[in-house]
């Protein structure tokens, strides 16, 4: 919707704009003396007003005070140039056989053409640029739209007077010029496309290489033939008159304006209003879908945060649980240990027991041997006694017989 809007063509819209006015509103329109503060304001209802110039709604009560005191708090500078001009109703409005109405298109030799631009600052750049235009904002001179320029014109009737171009200002202008802006004293040019910075001196090598690569269908656009550099001219003579072509199809003349003065007629006034009025609907929508933008951009930085923080929360949740696996690991290792070290001192202390059971076994019977040992030994000395005393019987038994 953005390159479509941005895309449009000038002179077409205001020629749209001028065939939606008939005679009868023409007369009515001129008849009716209106403030030339209207120039600043579009009619929304019968209570509200919209300026022209900051896109804001004003209270309207059937008078221009609230208008006024916009203007002086708001818009200093053209509220000074109110006493400059003068009123709309002062000068006169030509029509044509076919009731529209004729207006001034400021161009070159050749039609002109808005610039598609990529990033909304630049978008909102354009668009003011064009509203002030239509509004006849400071306009004091006739210049010249420095825009893209294509095809031919109709050059007008012999009543429309050429301004003389100065043989200095007649250098070629590369097609490629329509899609980059340079910066300044910078040694670099900012694509409108997709607002990069391109490296240029003095040729265009840079900038047709990065269209071919960057933008192929643009670059497959661009005309073969150089163009001229748009001029800013003006006319020292205030009795000169500028004249002002349009397209061949267009059924309306460019009518003559005065560069040193802002001829707005009561028609060019509503005309400038209902102008302002469509294009402050698109600019409306433009900013809408620039809040959306950024709003989403917004959304999606979040979430992209959310999510990097949800990745970050993981890998600690899997570092922690690494880190509890080993010690339920190592948890279990010391418990094995444990129930190996206390069974091998059951082990250990049942074979102590055992061993204290055979001890006493064996002096059991240490002890029963030694009983035996001593009744051996009684044994044996009464049987020793029993011999002695047996010998000495045998022994006197002898002697007597």
């Amino acid at each position: 919707m953005r390159e479509n809007f941005t895309q449009r063509r000038l002179p077409s819209r205001i020629r749209q704009s001028v065939s939606q006015y008939s005679k009868s509103t023409l007369s009515k329109m001129a008849t009716r003396k209106r403030s030339i503060v209207w120039s600043f304001f579009q009619a929304e209802d019968d209570r509200r007003v919209l300026c022209l110039l900051c896109m804001k709604t004003v209270l309207y009560f059937g008078h221009t005070t609230n208008m006024l005191r916009h203007l002086r708090t708001k818009h200093p500078s053209d509220f000074s140039s109110l006493d400059k001009r003068k009123p709309a109703t002062d000068a006169v409005s030509k029509r044509n056989d076919s009731g529209c109405v004729e207006v001034t298109v400021l161009m070159d030799e050749q039609q002109v053409e808005v610039e598609s631009v990529g990033e909304d600052g630049e978008m909102d750049g354009a668009i003011k640029g064009i509203l002030r235009a239509a509004a006849g904002e400071g306009t004091t001179e006739a210049e010249v739209v420095d825009e893209e320029v294509e095809g031919p014109v109709d050059e007008g009737d012999g009543k429309d007077i050429q301004e003389d171009e100065a043989p200095g200002n007649t250098r070629k202008w590369s097609s490629v010029w329509v899609h980059y802006r340079k910066l300044g004293q910078e040694p670099r040019a900012l694509c409108l496309l997709c607002m990069e910075k391109i490296q240029h001196r003095s040729s265009t090598s840079n900038l047709i290489r990065h269209l071919q690569h960057k933008h192929p269908n643009e670059f497959a656009q661009l005309e073969d033939h150089p163009q001229k550099r748009p001029n800013k001219r003006k006319s020292d003579d205030p009795t000169r008159l500028t004249s002002s072509p349009t397209l061949s199809s267009n059924p309306t003349r460019s009518l003559i304006v005065s560069p040193k003065r802002d001829m707005r007629t009561p028609c060019s006034t509503s005309l400038d209003r209902y102008s302002g009025a469509k294009w402050s609907e698109g600019v409306r929508i433009l900013e809408r879908e620039r809040e959306l933008t950024e709003a989403l951009r917004r959304v999606q930085q979040e979430e992209g945060r959310s999510i990097q923080l949800q990745k970050e929360l993981l890998q600690q949740f899997r570092e922690m649980d690494a880190e509890r696996r080993v010690l339920q690991n190592q948890k279990c290792e010391q418990e094995q240990e444990h129930a190996r070290l206390r069974k091998e001192r059951e082990d250990l202390q049942q074979e102590k027991s055992e061993l204290q059971r055979e001890r006493e076994e064996i002096q059991k019977e240490r002890e029963e041997f030694q009983k035996e040992k001593e009744e051996l030994e009684k044994q044996k000395q009464e049987l020793d006694t029993w011999k002695n005393s047996h010998a000495q019987g045998q022994t006197s038994g002898f002697y007597s017989c």
